[in-house]
């Protein structure tokens, strides 16, 4: 069991269990020591530290025997998982030197692969899989995640939309739309095989929104290129393209335990009600 390491006044050790009647159980302080002056002072200085850049002083601060490595920090269970979430791998390569608790992540994962997922801008990831005393921080964790995720796929959304526009009127006036769907379906179905690889390969878990949007507009472009013979057609190609889509995605987040599950659920349930109503009318 891992110590509180809280050093009273008189230069005793508190044995207390780490983290323990916290909202963070095994991990730094425990509640009598969690507020003490000296860990606010402490934690003034990591963050100040971090918001300036200066690794070197950090480096020094984290040597002190008087400076608990898995200090909560700012609403988050330690430094370390704070230094995650502030991208910085350069601090979590120092905290994991000088004694940060890697097992904050569910993952076990090495301290080489954590620097790593930081520098390559997975932090999401490694939020997500932070182990927390409680299920408020659970879910605030798995929501910071989704929200830094979904800010990166709006960034790359917008980067491709007016390139996307231009293409899809440019087919239109040159009458090349069934063409341009089948780049978009080839495009997309191989952008998302090629993720798919790559995440078993290298035990990432990649979003795949994007590949399976463009696989989607491929299909509706190609069934659009070939002409339908009426509403009730156009609906159930749609519904068709929507299931197909939203399946494959709601399959991944089942997998993953991740919040979009019920979103995407609803939307494969909603297709099959519009492809039964649609077939109906054809």
């Amino acid at each position: 069991m891992e110590w509180c390491r809280y050093i009273r006044d008189d230069k005793t050790v508190c044995t207390n269990a780490a983290g323990a009647a916290t909202d963070h159980p095994g991990f730094g302080y425990c509640a009598d020591h969690e507020w003490t002056e000296i860990a606010e002072a402490d934690r003034a200085a990591f963050k100040q530290l971090l918001e300036e850049g200066d690794m070197t002083s950090l480096d020094a601060f984290l040597q002190r025997k008087d400076v608990h490595p898995d200090l909560s920090v700012g609403g988050f269970p330690t430094m370390l998982v704070y230094a995650v979430h502030a991208e910085n791998a350069e601090a979590v390569y120092l905290l994991l030197k000088h004694g940060a608790d890697r097992r904050i992540f569910r993952n076990r994962l090495r301290n080489e692969d954590i620097v790593t997922m930081v520098e390559q801008g997975r932090s999401d990831e490694l939020l997500a899989s932070t182990e927390t005393g409680g299920k408020e921080n659970s879910e605030f964790f798995r929501a910071s995640a989704s929200h830094r995720e979904d800010q990166r796929v709006r960034t790359q959304v917008l980067r491709y939309a007016l390139p996307g526009s231009l293409l899809l009127i440019a087919s239109y006036v040159f009458g090349v739309v069934e063409e341009t769907g089948v780049f978009f379906l080839l495009a997309g179905m191989i952008w998302t095989v090629v993720r798919l690889v790559k995440g078993l390969v290298q035990k990432r878990r990649f979003d795949y929104r994007l590949p399976v949007w463009m696989t989607m507009a491929g299909m509706l472009l190609t069934s659009a290129g070939t002409g339908f013979t009426g509403g009730w057609d156009v609906l159930f190609t749609a519904a068709l393209v929507f299931f197909l889509g939203y399946l494959f995605l709601w399959l991944i987040s089942v997998r993953r335990r991740s919040p979009e599950k019920r979103q995407r659920g609803w939307i494969v349930l909603v297709s099959v009600f519009l492809m039964i109503v649609s077939a109906g009318g054809i």
